[in-house]
């Protein structure tokens, strides 16, 4: 399922490289080099719409360069994100389809909650024999 995002959401956005990325000079027509999956493309300064959709960044010397823009080229900190959070919850139900819900959740809170009751009584029985002792 493709999502639909505006550009102007991505300037000031971090990309990352989910696939070989060209990086191309000032003119937009000459690779100047290659970002390799996981490695970050640059911070988005802003846009181009010719001669094809393309990110515009700015390296730390402040010259120019531009990525081509294509679905699955990049990733953001977010989406890497989103990524790991979905792949715990869904490690989480493999867990919880594998035990049972009930051994589940029992291996899960089980210890807190008998703790607590067991502290809670123990609690309970001293300040009862010391107002009883009073």
């Amino acid at each position: 399922m493709s999502v639909s995002i505006k550009p102007d959401s991505v300037i000031n956005q971090f990309l990352i490289a989910r696939t070989n990325v060209t990086k191309y000079d000032q003119d937009r027509v000459t690779p100047i080099g290659v970002f390799t999956p996981g490695n970050t493309v640059g911070q988005v300064f802003s846009y181009v719409t010719k001669p094809s959709f393309m990110w515009e960044f700015r390296d730390g010397n402040g010259k120019t360069y531009y990525t081509k823009h294509s679905p699955g080229f990049y990733e953001t900190p977010r989406t890497a994100q989103v990524a790991i959070i979905k792949a715990e919850a869904q490690q989480e139900q493999q867990i919880k389809d594998e035990k049972g819900a009930i051994v589940y959740y029992l291996d899960k809170y089980g210890k807190p909650i008998v703790l607590t009751v067991s502290a809670l009584v123990i609690i309970s029985a001293l300040i009862r024999k010391d107002w009883k002792n009073s």
